[in-house]
């Protein structure tokens, strides 16, 4: 079992991802919001995408 975690580990290739944050200002305040943290897109035509489902559902 240790043997494989190492193999995965050892294989592992990051990849690149998008993330929305976005700045907030209301009363005069300013604070900065992030879409569910463990949502990630792999381009910004998906990150689109995941924004309209949002907004349509």
């Amino acid at each position: 079992m240790a043997y494989q975690r190492e193999q995965l580990i050892k294989n592992f290739k990051p990849e690149p991802y998008f993330e929305l944050n976005v700045e907030i200002l209301a009363n005069q305040q300013k604070f900065e919001a992030k879409l569910d943290p463990y949502q990630r897109f792999k381009d910004e035509s998906g990150l689109i995408i995941g924004l309209m489902d949002i907004h349509a559902g």
